[in-house]
Order: C-alpha cells, then sequence, then structure tokens
C-alpha cells in the first residue's frame, strides 16, 4: 500500500500539470512555499482579530467630542407691552368668538407669566401652582382663567 502512494506521488510530480510551483505577483515569480504559509498565516491574524474585536466590543468605548454649537440666535426680542395686548383683546372681544377670545387671553397671560419669571418650559395653568416664584395674585389668575375655560366648556 505504501508503495502505491509513493508511486501515485511520483507520477503526479511528473505531469505537467503539477509544475505550477511558482505564482507570478507584481512582476516577481515566487514559490507557492513561500507564499501558502504567508497567505495563511495572515487569514488566521484575520479570523484571530475579528474574534477579538466581536467578544470585546461592548468594552471598546469610542472617544466623545463634545462640540458646542452656538446659535447665531441673538436676535434682540422687542419688549411686549402686555397691557396695550390686553386692552386690544378687552376692546375686540364683542368681535371675536368667545372660543378664540379664551385662548388668547390664556395664551397672552402664559407669555407675560414666562416674560416675567423667566420661564423657558411651556406650562399649563394647573401646573403654575408648583412654580415657587409665582405670586397668589398671578395664582388667583391663573384659577380664574381655568374657570372661565370649564365654564366654557359647559355652555
Amino acid at each position: 500500500m505504501k508503495k502505491g502512494i509513493i508511486l501515485l506521488l511520483l507520477l503526479l510530480i511528473t505531469v505537467q500539470i503539477a509544475y505550477a510551483q511558482d505564482i507570478t505577483l507584481f512582476g516577481q515569480q515566487y514559490s507557492l512555499l513561500l507564499i501558502g504559509p504567508i497567505f495563511f498565516m495572515g487569514l488566521i491574524a484575520l479570523i484571530f482579530l475579528f474574534t477579538i474585536i466581536k467578544d470585546n466590543i461592548s468594552k471598546i468605548h469610542m472617544p466623545h467630542l463634545h462640540v458646542k454649537v452656538h446659535k447665531n440666535s441673538h436676535k434682540e426680542e422687542k419688549a411686549r407691552d402686555f397691557g396695550l395686548e390686553l386692552s386690544s383683546l378687552t376692546q375686540n372681544s364683542s368681535k371675536i368668538p368667545l372660543k378664540n377670545y379664551l385662548d388668547r387671553l390664556t395664551n397672552l397671560t402664559k407669555d407675560y407669566l414666562k416674560v416675567k419669571h423667566n420661564i423657558k418650559q411651556e406650562f399649563t395653568f394647573e401646573e403654575l401652582k408648583d412654580f415657587k416664584n409665582i405670586s397668589k395674585t398671578e395664582s388667583q389668575l391663573a384659577d380664574k382663567i381655568i374657570g372661565l375655560k370649564l365654564k366654557k366648556c359647559l355652555i
């Protein structure tokens, strides 16, 4: 049996197709004995690196860049005259529907309280009582507007 395998190997070496022992890369002839092991070492190194990265991907933290973007919104807001707006609203109260009147009154009051107390977020009149710097008269005004809106809904 061993003699048959040795003869078969000798036969394969003498066949013309088996002479493909050189590879041409970049215009140079390299032996398969040189290129083969280098190729397989590189392949094993890539598999090893991918395995390490896959196992430790949760531990790898990408650096965060904290870039502050300054908006050029330094638009000067015109000081609103809330007294003038309220007087024009009361003068036009007979001309506009009740629902629109109450909505405008609500928005005007909210805008006034936002400007006066430097409130940046939206709020409802029910939440207004939770703010610390709201006076008792402003809280009563909010309660009256809530009452008016509720009466309007009942009508």
